[in-house]
């Protein structure tokens, strides 16, 4: 059997320390049920000293502590095939500029384009993706990887506030994202930039043409209308309130397609639309994978039972909350 996490180990010399401190307190509470009388003889009577229980405690104590030591090292039995291989390496950039916060596109054009994300994660079969979200500035929020579940716990804390500098920098996103390709070894390096496309910054063609000279397809998915829509904010009290701009007027966002357009002509992907029923994520995919001639093979990966000693662990805590509370019961 291996572990997960063998580093872990170390903290199997808590168990003989854990031991010394048990034997110490039955010493202890023995000193103390003396100050009673002799302790023969109240054996021999029929006061109960509890010593039967006290050990049970401790055992189950001991036996709960030592279970949730080996489910943190991730007792692994069993294998599963992952597949994994060359496959495409995907980054989303994802705006999380104020404007995103339109409700255009329920419930607003943020968490629409989370959920689209989600469901692309879900489908992907050895890809690996990243996450590069982006206002004023960009960072990385979560580099290139094959763990969907801990992208997707990263995505769901994906906010407007995230980013404290306003504005779209489109650039920014692409230079970022150009980065975290330094050590793609997919067959394909794809971004694909998911934003409104109003207010941006810096110029985003130029740099597009740079990431597609090397190597890096840029694909552009528009979210919002033409006609635009409000941005609700909501107040201290709990209200909502609209977006106003420095004069005291009340924002309008709208979507910027041209210059969406124009970055993804630049890098050498296409532009989509994202609509109610449609958003776009699923087209730009299945487009790469089209064009992906990289061979997608099944690897051998150990399968972590860490439940079963956790299930253990807290079933024997149980039982020794019952034992504590029939003693106190007698």
């Amino acid at each position: 059997m291996k572990f997960a996490h063998p580093w872990l180990m170390s903290l199997l010399w808590i168990m003989p320390g854990l031991l010394l401190f048990f034997y110490y307190a039955g010493k202890s509470r023995k000193k103390r049920l003396a100050l009673f009388g002799e302790l023969d003889l109240l054996k021999r009577s029929a006061f109960d000293l509890g010593d039967r229980r006290f050990r049970m405690r401790a055992v189950l104590l001991w036996c709960s502590v030592l279970l949730l030591i080996i489910a943190a090292l991730g007792p692994c039995i069993g294998h599963r095939l992952r597949p994994v291989g060359r496959g495409a390496d995907i980054i989303i950039a994802l705006d999380v500029s104020t404007s995103m916060l339109a409700q255009d596109m329920a419930p607003n054009r943020l968490e629409r384009a989370k959920l689209a994300i989600c469901d692309l994660v879900l489908q992907l079969e050895g890809d690996r993706v990243g996450l590069v979200v982006f206002a004023g500035t960009a960072f990385v929020q979560a580099p290139l990887t094959r763990d969907y579940d801990a992208l997707l716990t990263l995505l769901e804390r994906v906010d407007v506030d995230l980013i404290p500098v306003g504005g779209t920098n489109i650039q920014s996103a692409i230079e970022r994202a150009v980065d975290a390709f330094k050590f793609s070894s997919g067959s394909q390096q794809v971004l694909i930039i998911v934003s409104d496309g109003e207010n941006h910054l810096g110029d985003p063609i130029a740099v597009a043409k740079g990431a597609a000279s090397q190597g890096v397809r840029v694909f552009t998915l528009g979210i919002g209308t033409s006609e635009g829509e409000l941005i609700p904010i909501t107040d201290e009290q709990g209200g909502t309130t609209y977006l106003k701009d420095n004069v005291g007027r009340i924002v309008r966002t709208r979507l910027d397609e041209q210059v969406l357009q124009e970055v993804a002509k630049a890098g050498g992907g296409a532009y989509r639309h994202a609509v109610r029923g449609d958003f776009g994520l699923d087209q730009i995919y299945h487009e790469v994978v089209a064009a992906d001639d990289g061979e997608i093979s099944e690897s051998s990966e150990p399968i972590n039972r860490f439940q079963v000693p956790l299930f253990l662990a807290v079933l024997l805590l149980g039982i020794e909350i019952m034992v504590e509370r029939g003693r106190r019961l007698v």
